[in-house]
This record gives structure tokens, C-alpha cells and sequence, in this order.
């Protein structure tokens, strides 16, 4: 059976543990990345970005920042903080797996899409 491919449909309702694409309508999704904020500006989500660079540098080091935008349609639009480049489900939850480790419990993986 074909899928279709994911829509923004998609961000209303997410199924507990699934992971939730912000892609386009017809849009593709090309990897998996952390997401290590949600916040209801952009500016605010690249502040997070910085802050949590400053207490784990050892881990976001080597990763590129991006904020992304999620419509979750009654709750608005809110600006995901998110690292890459994209990869594999499992790169992204071993990133959050290391900053787990040093006592950050706010990260969660998302596909990220073009």
C-alpha cells in the first residue's frame, strides 16, 4: 500500500512517541533530528539553542542549529529548536541519549523535512 506523504494535518493530533513532521504539504522528509526546545518565537528557540550550547558543549558542539515551525493548529504555531544535519531515527535519540545522560530530559526526535 502507498503512504502519503506527510502533511500538515499530520501536527494536530500526534500520536504519543511518534515522531511528527513539519514538511510541506507534498514535502520530503529527508532525516531525523533532536529537538531541544519548543518556543513561541524564533528568536526565543535560537536563545534556547545558545543557552543549552553553553551548559553542553561537549555534545551541540559539532552540530548545526535550525528552528523549525510547527502549526499544532489550536495551539498555535511554535518555533522547534532542533540540531543536525539529519540522520538516522537512531543518531538523533543518541543525541538525546547523551544529553539525557548529563540531566537534560527535554529532547525528542522529529523528522525533518524539505
Amino acid at each position: 500500500a502507498k503512504r502519503k506523504p506527510a502533511q500538515r494535518d499530520d501536527l494536530a493530533a500526534p500520536k504519543a512517541g511518534a515522531a511528527v513532521a513539519p514538511v510541506p504539504s507534498g514535502g520530503t522528509v529527508v532525516g531525523f533530528v533532536p529537538v531541544l526546545a519548543s518556543k513561541k518565537t524564533r528568536e526565543e528557540a535560537l536563545k534556547s539553542f545558545a543557552d543549552l550550547f553553553q551548559k553542553y558543549p561537549d555534545v551541540l558542539a559539532s552540530k548545526a542549529p535550525d528552528v523549525i515551525e510547527a502549526n499544532l493548529q489550536e495551539k498555535g504555531v511554535w518555533f522547534r529548536t532542533v540540531v543536525g544535519p539529519p540522520g538516522s531515527r537512531e543518531a538523533a535519540r543518541e543525541i538525546c541519549g547523551k544529553l539525557d545522560a548529563q540531566g537534560f530530559k527535554g529532547c525528542w526526535v522529529t523528522a525533518y523535512g524539505q
